[in-house]
């Protein structure tokens, strides 16, 4: 008997391939499986479905309680709650648990096993890819659960529903090593059953699935090696939560040998000469070879989903978006990663300088990649200058923190102060500081904003750069990091200088020197505004040793009126935390969310809760 399987055609498929389809199906249908899986382009539109709802941490990613990976207007990264993105609330995703996904994939899995497998008019090669795609699809969403979660059930299969049976659904967790060696075994699956080349733009190949391998097991690696002992060994947990640290190396070689494998196939963005141009343009680049994994965006919109996002017009100063509430931006935390920020003469008095570009171009020399990173004040974006101050000193006499000082408020415009000559002077810039819509900071974020749009076209749900899931210089620090925990120095030296040499940055370290700590700190300054932070603090369980209870900075830019000679007409940059004093905050429960509480109360064997809920 053949079975019957209700389920949702959607018309809007995986953004990255809306350019190459038309769809005309149904959009509800019930649909006999031989009809489903009959035809090459009903397997893809089932798969497309598939792909579109992976949890890729996007320009429309958000952490919320209850729809972590619901497609809001906001741009909310998780990198803001470890100073890439200036905010301080903390919210995890405690409600996603994605099981009805899970359970399409199963399905996906199951019929190309029986019912494609069946079919002559498929090749041999057809068969594999999709099946390879359909382990790699499930991988990914099982990793983004268990690192969030720990142990959870491991469902390789459909759950059919018997009312007479209710307790076969009623699943107990899994280790949480059980997980990770699932995942691990998905992704073999997937890298023994794909081709060299994807199929399509936006879909998986070989090399793909081991980039998430080699992603996967590293994270599975720090846990074994950095995790709480005690809450794995205890009789509570009973190994839901953690791994055994014995395991460690064997996770830290298992993502070496995926990296390697990518060795020859991708390659570091190196189109442009100038260091900084190349780096800002890596991101916008459709076709650099550094792309693995990618998800586009297309306009026009499709329905009710939304193919673009809305990155540029929340992130770009006010000044230079159509519309849009220009309110991420990155803190001076974030900028201090890459070295000390200047402010001081030897004397250890303030540095005057007669423009922003003077301060951070001259009396601040940084690495190419930082000017790619960020948008600093004085600089130019879409035809207008980032023009950013806090205020006015009208009598500097040496002391920033006691010397009163002139400041507007409540409007991204330029305010006036009148001089006692009776001449006005700006008193805040046009880009706003400390208000809505402005920065809090001093600076903005540059690293894939889309800088030759023109200004009336930055809108909401207009932004269309693609997002890069996972890139080739992502595969190198994941090898130099888990080269360094094998052991293996030359080979974890050798990926750290070529990422430093492409930033145009400084190699201070020979192999016999290089630390563990300045490769973690490379991968930070690397992949910033990329997602990762969150999730490598986390698994390095560094993240409450380094961020609870800690300031938020910013550099304060004044206007100085009147003073000392050296002072008066110039401007001085006061680095400091926050007026506000707002701080961030970290609990170690959070290394771990919450299983949901309604999945609790609907099964019982998923107990016990993770530790500290």
């Amino acid at each position: 008997m053949k079975k019957i399987f209700k389920y949702t055609l959607v018309t809007l498929m995986f953004s990255s391939m809306i350019s190459c389809h038309d769809l005309d199906v149904d959009p509800v249908a019930i649909i006999q499986e031989d009809i489903v899986f009959g035809g090459k382009d009903q397997i893809n539109s089932y798969l497309y479905n598939l792909y579109f709802k992976l949890p890729i941490e996007d320009f429309r990613y958000k952490i919320d309680r209850d729809q972590p990976f619901r497609e809001d207007w906001t741009h909310k990264s998780t990198d803001w709650n470890v100073m890439n993105y200036h905010n301080v609330g903390i919210t995890v995703s405690h409600g996603w648990w994605p099981y009805d996904d899970i359970r399409r994939v199963n399905h996906f899995i199951e019929q190309i096993e029986e019912v494609v497998n069946d079919n002559p008019k498929f090749t041999e090669e057809q068969k594999n890819q999709w099946l390879g795609e359909g382990h790699f699809i499930r991988a990914y969403f099982y990793f983004a659960l268990v690192k969030r979660k720990g142990g959870v059930p491991i469902i390789d299969e459909v759950q059919e529903y018997d009312p007479e049976n209710i307790e076969n659904l009623m699943v107990s967790r899994d280790t949480e090593e059980d997980c990770w060696d699932f995942i691990s075994s998905d992704l073999q699956k997937a890298i023994d059953l794909m081709g060299e080349n994807s199929p399509e733009r936006g879909r998986a190949n070989k090399y793909v699935a081991a980039a998430l391998k080699s992603r996967a097991m590293l994270y599975a690696g720090s846990i074994a090696k950095y995790g709480d002992e005690d809450i794995y060994n205890s009789d509570i947990y009973k190994h839901f939560v953690g791994l055994p640290k014995g395991k460690a190396n064997d996770y830290f070689q298992e993502s070496y040998n995926a990296a390697k494998l990518l060795e020859g196939r991708y390659s570091l963005y190196n189109k442009h000469a100038d260091k900084e141009k190349n780096f800002v343009e890596l991101f916008l680049d459709h076709d650099s070879p550094e792309n693995i994994f990618v998800k586009d965006f297309y306009e026009p919109r499709i329905g009710d989903g939304r193919t673009a996002h809305n990155f540029d017009a929340v992130t770009s100063p006010k000044p230079m978006i159509g519309d849009g509430p220009s309110y991420t931006h990155p803190s001076i935390n974030a900028l201090e990663l890459f070295g000390p920020i200047k402010t001081k003469d030897s004397d250890g008095t303030l540095h005057p300088v007669d423009s922003p570009t003077e301060f951070f171009r001259v009396f601040n020399q940084f690495e190419s990649r930082v000017y790619a990173t960020f948008y600093f004040p004085g600089e130019q974006l879409r035809g207008k200058t980032i023009d950013v101050q806090k205020g006015i000193f009208p009598m500097y006499t040496g002391n920033p923190d006691t010397d009163e000082f002139i400041t507007g408020g409540g409007s991204s415009q330029t305010t006036f102060w009148e001089a006692p000559d009776g001449s006005n002077y700006e008193i805040n810039g046009s880009c706003g500081f400390d208000i809505n819509d402005g920065t809090s900071s001093g600076i903005f974020q540059r690293k894939y904003i889309q800088y030759n749009r023109e200004i009336k076209d930055v809108r909401l749900y207009n932004c269309f750069q693609s997002w890069i899931d996972i890139r080739y210089a992502e595969i190198l620090l994941n090898r130099a990091e888990a080269a360094f925990e094998l052991e293996m120095f030359s080979d974890a030296f050798a990926q750290y200088k070529t990422i430093r040499e492409r930033a145009g940055a400084s190699i201070e370290f020979d192999a016999g020197s290089l630390t563990l700590e300045e490769i973690r700190l490379e991968r930070r300054r690397e992949l910033m505004f990329e997602n990762h932070s969150w999730w490598d603090l986390r698994r390095w369980r560094t993240f409450d040793k380094e961020f609870d209870n800690k300031p938020l900075r910013a550099l304060y830019p004044f206007w100085v009126y009147d003073g000392d000679a050296k002072y008066k007409g110039k401007s001085i940059f006061v680095l400091r935390d926050e007026f506000g004093n707002r701080k961030s905050t970290f609990p170690k429960q959070f290394y771990y969310e919450k299983i949901p509480e309604n999945e609790l109360n609907k099964n019982p064997n998923l107990y016990p809760q993770n530790p500290g809920y």
